[in-house]
């Protein structure tokens, strides 16, 4: 099978770093891959970065600027042409403007079945208005719809946000493990080690963990927690530190290029998250063997099994997390039992090899549908 990916680059996170791993693992499979990287002028460096870590020597890869999704005229002459070059079987948009460009060339007689991956969603009116309007002029000639959770499906669903013929499914991110045993670290309780990453933004529940480190501090003085990442919410985290008193227990990391190579110095993994559309952060935890506690909430439940695989707190109680802490601190059998099951969880259910397998699957039956 051949499969073109079409690919909006406007920076490099979390779904970009997905797709990094994801698209070479097709090759694997057996199937024949090529890429587009669409990119405004404003993201070339981050188009260039993303292409190269993309490259690989069975791997074909095309890059397409423009200056402003307004003017996207060109954009379609150039991609219509490297689909007419590539003559794909099945094409595969990853973000908006690239699901857009070739929802755009279905209307114009594109017959090449297509498969767009929902990575996230944006809960703001004015995004359900155009997305409203784009489905019903554009987006419903769109075969196949693959969405990371549950609850960006239902979402989907729930405000009309793609065309009811489309097929759909459910496909979970994959992580390349390194398949490690799962091993036995035991917590010094006179040095416990906390760390939450990602995005500084305030869904992440940065003031969660602040509380539940400032009730914790009482039994163990020496607790730190440590945050890693960059954004707009930096300011506010470092005044809520500084009114909790906790500038000896709570640090600010900064952005780390390879998070995964910090994991292991840590005890326990914070996820306080408002809602997560996936979170490979619960992925790579499972990977660096950190038990994980999070809030009980999506799509971190459809990821943690309570007490099996992590601990999961009630939603926006600072108590409850630090309590969920405490008992990882104080049950080293609890600690040890999360920190196998993760393990297994992540090798039976979130490898990059299962994603891309299921992904095979989905392209087959939309190419079989014949719609």
């Amino acid at each position: 099978m051949r499969v073109l990916h079409i690919i909006e680059i406007r920076g490099i996170g979390g779904a970009e770093n997905l797709i990094i791993d994801f698209i070479p693992s097709q090759l694997n499979t057996g199937m024949q891959v090529q890429c587009v990287i669409l990119y405004m002028s404003k993201y070339k460096n981050d188009a260039v970065s993303f292409a190269n870590r993309l490259a690989t020597r069975d791997l074909e890869i095309r890059l397409v600027e423009f200056t402003n999704v307004l003017l996207l005229l060109p954009v379609l002459v150039k991609v219509q042409r490297l689909i007419k070059l590539s003559n794909p079987d099945i094409i595969h948009t990853h973000l908006r403007v690239a699901e857009l460009v070739i929802a755009l060339l279905k209307k114009h007689n594109l017959k090449v079945p297509v498969v767009t991956t929902a990575h996230g969603f944006a809960d703001k009116f004015n995004y359900f208005k155009l997305r409203l309007f784009l489905v019903k002029r554009l987006i419903k000639d769109i075969e196949g719809h693959a969405f990371v959770s549950n609850v960006i499906k239902e979402f989907y669903l729930k405000y009309n946000l793609i065309n009811a013929k489309s097929l759909t499914t459910i496909i979970h991110n994959g992580y390349r493990s390194i398949g490690s045993s799962p091993r036995v670290k035991p917590i010094d309780k006179n040095n416990i080690k906390l760390i939450l990453w990602g995005r500084l933004v305030e869904r992440k529940g940065h003031k969660y963990a602040i509380e539940a480190v400032k009730i914790l501090k009482e039994k163990y003085p020496h607790l730190l927690l440590d945050f890693y990442g960059a954004g707009p919410f930096e300011k506010k985290i470092r005044e809520m530190i500084n009114d909790a008193g906790l500038q000896q227990n709570v640090f600010l990391r900064g952005f780390s290029e390879n998070i995964s190579q910090n994991l292991g110095a840590y005890d326990i993994a914070l996820v306080p998250s408002f809602h997560e559309p996936f979170g490979m952060v619960f992925l790579e935890a499972f990977d660096a063997q950190i038990p994980v506690v999070a809030f009980d909430l999506p799509a971190g439940n459809e990821i943690i099994k309570q007490n099996v695989s992590g601990l999961l707190a009630v939603p926006s109680s600072s108590a409850s997390l630090a309590e969920k802490i405490e008992s990882l601190i104080l049950d080293d059998k609890l600690r040890n039992k999360i920190i196998t099951n993760g393990v297994q969880t992540l090798q039976d259910n979130f490898t990059i090899e299962k994603m891309s397998a299921r992904y095979l699957a989905f392209y087959s039956e939309i190419s079989e549908t014949g719609f």
